[in-house]
């Protein structure tokens, strides 16, 4: 009897430390496709970059903790014409060489994030627009120099312009001030010709329209 009941504590242990062993799997589990549902909210699916929601929300840390900053703004340019000319599979790889370029500048950036189509932006540590402006022109020209294989003998090229805003933390920016400045100097780079930064302070306002495309 006593053998058997002494089979059965260990029968009964065996089988809690199964459960408990089975739980713990199951809420790691659950742990990882919470973290990967996370990361799907917060990071754009083609690039592998931040989106624009955790910008926004990084850039809004930022601001309430009193920190200077700037945001660079880049869109590129034509872009349109390289998806019909070699098509979207090279339009897409077109993104993610510029996504590689923004990341692999990790010394200055805080933060790469698509905000959408053809249009990036770099949260950089920087609270002057000189020092800004040569985070953005040494992208510029890594985008201008650099090719996407096409499988033919012309690779595709691009260009892209740059609008830059720095947030100055004794001037206690808020978030859609700070957008609604780099989106106005992207437009006014644009509108100057493109392949090109346009910094603060403002230049003066010009007609927007002729920036659309």
């Amino acid at each position: 009897a006593r053998v058997d009941a002494s089979l059965e504590k260990k029968r009964l242990r065996d089988a809690e430390r199964q459960k408990t062993n089975e739980l713990e799997r199951a809420l790691q589990l659950l742990e990882r496709a919470q973290e990967q549902l996370a990361m799907k909210a917060s990071q754009d699916a083609l690039t592998g970059l931040a989106n624009r929601h955790s910008l926004s929300a990084h850039m809004e840390e930022r601001i309430q903790a009193n920190r200077s900053f700037s945001i660079v703004y880049i869109d590129l340019n034509g872009f349109k014409k390289i998806n019909d000319t070699y098509g979207h599979a090279i339009g897409d790889e077109a993104l993610r060489t510029v996504a590689r370029l923004c990341r692999t500048d990790g010394h200055a950036a805080d933060l790469v994030a698509r905000i959408g189509g053809e249009e990036f932006a770099v949260m950089v540590w920087a609270d002057s627009p000189e020092q800004a402006r040569s985070v953005a022109e040494r992208l510029r020209k890594r985008i201008a120099e650099v090719t996407v294989p096409t499988g033919t003998d012309v690779p595709c090229r691009m260009t892209a312009s740059f609008g830059v805003a720095v947030a100055q933390a004794v001037d206690h920016p808020s978030l859609e001030s700070l957008l609604k400045r780099a989106d106005r100097l992207l437009y006014e780079a644009k509108l100057a010709g493109r392949n090109r930064v346009m910094t603060d302070p403002p230049s003066p306002v010009h007609d927007l329209s002729a920036a659309a495309e």
